[in-house]
């Protein structure tokens, strides 16, 4: 019986040490693939993200930061994946929103991006979201549907907020 404990304590011991090994791996993974991004080494950022993602593929903003790493790169169909990847896991956030459609106009499929953008203001009705439509539609030569989109996001925010972006755009 004592014997089989301190097999037992052992065994519990090396798991565990390897499982904090492996979570200083992952966060040394993720602090390398951020100085590599912010330092402008962008394919050594993507194969630090990549290395992170391999064990944790469910964290949005690692997949965000691998976006942009891609981007970097001038990967834009890779880039494209990642914040599409990310908007999925956090379709809320206007920072996914923006990359996932600057990355697809990016990649020549402009009508895709606006159709993207245009999905999500009439599924969430948010003024943000159509202003942010507005944006992308001046962006790309498209003025009257711009302000269109710009007057339906001061129509749903009747606040200055809305107001005054439409007043910037005209």
């Amino acid at each position: 019986m004592k014997t089989t404990l301190v097999l037992l304590g052992t065994m519990t011991l090396l798991l565990s040490t390897g499982c904090v090994q492996r979570e200083r791996t992952l966060v040394g993974s993720r602090a390398a693939g951020d100085a590599a991004l912010r330092d402008g080494e962008y394919a050594l950022a993507a194969e630090a993200y990549e290395r992170y993602l391999e064990e944790r593929p469910a964290r949005r903003e690692v997949m965000y930061d691998l976006g942009r790493a891609y981007e970097g790169m001038g990967e834009m169909s890779a880039a494209r994946e990642a914040y599409t990847l990310a908007y999925e896991l956090d379709p809320f956030n206007p920072d996914y929103i923006d990359a996932m459609a600057r990355s697809t106009a990016a990649n020549g499929e402009v009508g895709a991006a606006f159709d993207i953008l245009e999905q999500i203001a009439r599924e969430t009705d948010r003024s943000d979201a159509y202003e942010r439509l507005g944006r992308f539609l001046l962006e790309f030569g498209f003025p009257d549907e711009g302000v269109l989109a710009y007057r339906t996001a001061a129509e749903i925010d009747p606040s200055a907020s809305g107001y005054l972006a439409l007043a910037e755009v005209l």
